[in-house]
């Protein structure tokens, strides 16, 4: 339920940030860098953790000593079998927290990132008695760098310190919700209290920085393909875009990112899917008159997820993620035409340093997925008709290849210790596809409705077992409205 609530605060206060001024994050008088104070709160952020798991929650993990760090230095790295949404979500979001608590104390994003990492190896070493795990390192580092930054801008684009009164505490409580670390720091320095012009806290631009829009309708799960058989819920989808990649010069990570979230209500539990890409460096271009387009380095992050389907034994959940994953691609801009016709189209090509997807054999402690490395290959493109009725097509391929460990063949041995088997999952390769086709139409200035298919198509291999073509699909019908 944490997920779900954390989930539903950001659909309810992203909002409010659309009536504010954008902050393009370029300050007029850089603030002094907190470097110092920014490690102790990483330090302080692991303490309160363990702190609550020990004592509040009881967590045998959490019982440690000199004797269990030092097992873990001997131990050395593990695969761990925490379950899909621990490994491929918490753990990134946690990532953020570490990364916010150096761009809240004015570190840049290259320094931030350090304490992602430094933040995820002291845990992993010292905070747990189980042993470090090589996943959590990955998707905490890397996949907190790209929630960390993209939830660290949002936050500042929240910030209205002109404002008094119930407007300014609500305003307040939507930045710590968006960025914990950031209120955190906000309140230690006074700012939070403070009222001032905004332009004295940095340069503010009055072009429209930041669009976004809110969908709620319902969603339907095929169960393995079958028409009639599978199951209905409410949703609810959030969907961001900050700067114009064509058109706005990118001179910092993240000054354009997309940004997209599902919260299943009913039939399916949870946040469902949470795609993120956000551009590290790019390179402006004019091919010719009128086409525009930008190439450049982008960070992604992927995590998909559903239930397996009630009263089918026979169906089995989706499970996609890529919580460290970074490539090149291009975005390319076509001229609008007299008759209103306008395209853009992207392909993004990826190396996946840590993906995950569904394994219909390996299931240990709370584990049913395989982890790895491997490579991703997206297209998109948006085409706009006349009265702005918009025609979306998007195609996502990854592919992991699980590696072979010495314990590979053991894992169902039961004289092994289970925390500390070193597996990835069972040896061989997984190509996962999604398809995806919708329609926006119009119906007012700021409301639409939307129609929605998802074609789900996974191939796995493995060593010494039956391979196996999993196929199904997601349709969605909702109304959306701009912000």
């Amino acid at each position: 339920m944490k997920k779900e609530i954390l989930l539903l605060q950001f659909l309810l206060i992203v909002g409010i940030s659309f009536g504010q001024r954008p902050d393009t994050l370029r300050w007029l008088k850089e603030p002094p860098h907190r470097p110092v104070r920014a490690a102790v709160e990483t330090f302080g952020l692991n303490i309160g953790v363990w702190s609550f798991n020990n004592y509040v929650m009881g967590a045998d993990f959490a019982k440690i000593d000199w004797s269990t760090i030092k097992h873990n230095f001997k131990t050395g790295f593990v695969w761990d079998n925490d379950k899909f949404s621990t490994n491929l979500f918490s753990h990134p979001y946690h990532g953020g927290l570490y990364f916010n608590t150096a761009r809240a104390n004015d570190v840049g994003f290259g320094w931030a990132s350090a304490y992602a990492f430094g933040g995820s190896l002291m845990w992993e070493l010292f905070m747990e008695n189980e042993p470090p795990s090589m996943n959590d390192l990955l998707a905490t580092t890397v996949g907190g760098i790209a929630l960390g930054e993209m939830t660290y801008r949002l936050s500042m684009m929240l910030v209205d310190n002109s404002r008094r009164g119930w407007p300014r505490v609500w305003h307040e409580l939507a930045v710590t919700a968006v960025s914990p670390m950031n209120g955190l720091n906000r309140m230690i320095r006074g700012d939070m209290f403070r009222v001032k012009p905004i332009v004295d806290a940095y340069e503010s631009n009055e072009r429209e920085l930041l669009k976004g829009w809110i969908s709620i309708g319902s969603a339907y799960y095929a169960a393995d393909n079958k028409l009639f058989r599978g199951v209905t819920n409410l949703y609810a989808r959030v969907g961001l875009q900050l700067g114009d990649p064509v058109e706005n010069d990118n001179h910092y990570p993240y000054d354009y990112f997309q940004f997209r979230g599902d919260i299943n209500i009913g039939g399916q539990s949870g946040i469902g899917n949470v795609g993120l890409i956000g551009m590290i460096w790019g390179k402006r271009f004019e091919p010719k008159k009128g086409h525009k387009m930008v190439v450049g380095v982008f960070q992604h992050f992927d995590y998909i997820t559903t239930d397996t389907i009630k009263d089918e034994p026979e169906s089995v959940p989706v499970r996609m993620g890529g919580a460290a994953v970074v490539g090149l691609g291009m975005i390319y801009r076509f001229p609008k035409s007299n008759d209103g016709l306008f395209v853009e189209s992207s392909v993004h090509a990826n190396a996946v340093l840590l993906g995950a997807a569904y394994s219909d054999y390996y299931t240990v402690i709370e584990r049913d997925y395989s982890l790895g490395s491997g490579y991703q290959l997206k297209l998109s493109t948006d085409i706009n008709l006349k009265r702005n009725v918009i025609i979306k097509l998007n195609y996502n391929l990854m592919k992991i290849f699980t590696r072979v460990t010495k314990e590979a063949k053991d894992y169902n041995n039961e004289n092994i210790d289970l925390h500390y088997l070193d597996v990835q999952g069972i040896p061989g390769n997984t190509m996962v596809q999604l398809i995806e086709a919708g329609l926006r139409y119009p119906i007012t200035e700021s409301l639409s409705f939307d129609l929605d298919a998802q074609f789900f198509i996974r191939n796995s291999t493995y060593e010494g077992f039956d391979d196996v073509r999993f196929n199904t699909y997601r349709t969605v019908v909702g109304i959306t409205a701009k912000l």
